[in-house]
């Protein structure tokens, strides 16, 4: 887990209750401004495999670029073809909204390490 400004990036498996496709999936909760610390809002991302993040970074917009690993094929993930891990990048706005989603890699396992 890692906190970055006034959003707590959850990095791996996170169970809420929350709609999520299923296995494990990124996560993000914002806790702006609320001191009792109740929870503004949660996003989850992947679709019906797994995903993992490996590493977060705040871009330049005020964003953040997470960076992992994923074998969904479908979910955000539709038209990637092979249930085998790929590189995941996501791109998220600083409300933690999907900009964009790049996957990389091949017909072997492909895990995405650290964004820099």
């Amino acid at each position: 887990m890692m906190r970055i400004s006034s959003i707590l990036i959850l990095l791996g498996l996170a169970i809420l209750a929350v709609s999520c496709n299923a296995d494990d999936d990124i996560s993000l909760a914002d806790t702006t401004n609320t001191f009792q610390g109740e929870v503004a809002w949660v996003k989850s991302y992947g679709g019906s495999g797994d995903e993992n993040a490996q590493s977060v970074i705040e871009t330049s917009d005020g964003g953040y670029a997470i960076l992992g690993f994923t074998n969904s094929t479908d979910g955000e993930l539709q038209g990637k073809v092979l249930p085998v891990n790929d590189y995941w990048l996501l791109k998220l706005d600083t409300d933690g909204n999907l900009e964009w989603i790049k996957t990389y890699g091949g017909s072997k396992d492909d895990r995405g390490q650290a964004v820099i």
